[in-house]
């Protein structure tokens, strides 16, 4: 079982700090469920996703603690490794290799031997689609390529930058149905401004102006 935890963490682009992203934010992280981040744009809830997943170091003070170790303090290869063992990414832009199949995307987080790539690309109807291209793909279609991509990967901690925002409402319950199933045995981090996703959550909390206001367990 994993640790997370964040301590007294600021983002700081300029030398004021009235004017952080995130502000003196402290936080112990379960180690399975669906977490979901919410607030109003500009509230800081990709900022701290992106710092609690080792992407914003260069601007941060304060702690993030993974088996209390400070993930801040890691080397680059340390935590490009822990990135790929430990994580799996869904950002609001799928990042798809374009020369590569369906079926290829997913085995380069994977593997090609993952026994939940083919359950979770039928789950999300993708199966039938998985020789084709990423420009043959709908935008769509596209966003389910890269949370399965994520779902397979076996990670300890998924983060998903708003990953519903493309889908309709059909999709967008395939996609929480698999994450609700997924985060038996994985701590999902969610952002989300879809109040049709919040009854998935089993805990969420609140942002603004760079602050925790409120903290929820659903």
């Amino acid at each position: 079982m994993f640790k997370l935890s964040c301590r007294n963490i600021w983002l700081n682009y300029y030398q004021n700090r009235e004017d952080a992203t995130l502000k003196d934010i402290s936080l112990d992280l379960p180690n399975n469920g669906i977490l979901g981040i919410c607030g109003p744009s500009g509230s800081g809830k990709s900022s701290l996703l992106y710092a609690m997943a080792g992407l914003k170091n260069s601007f941060l003070e304060g702690e993030i603690l993974y088996n209390d170790s400070n993930i801040l303090k890691m080397k680059e290869n340390d935590l490009s490794q822990w990135r790929k063992t430990k994580l799996g990414f869904v950002f609001q832009k799928h990042y798809l290799i374009q020369y590569l199949t369906v079926n290829e995307n997913i085995q380069v987080a994977s593997g090609e031997n993952s026994e939940y790539t083919e359950y979770f690309m039928n789950k999300l109807s993708l199966y039938d689609k998985r020789t084709k291209f990423p420009y043959e793909l709908s935008g769509g279609e596209s966003q389910r390529v890269a949370i399965v991509r994520a779902l397979a990967n076996e990670p300890e901690i998924i983060f998903a930058d708003e990953p519903t925002a493309a889908l309709d409402a059909k999709y967008t319950r395939l996609v929480m149905d698999a994450f609700k199933e997924k985060s038996k045995n994985c701590l999902i981090i969610l952002v989300s401004h879809d109040k049709n996703v919040f009854e998935y959550f089993d805990y969420k909390i609140e942002l603004s102006e760079g602050k925790i206001i409120e903290r929820y367990m659903c």
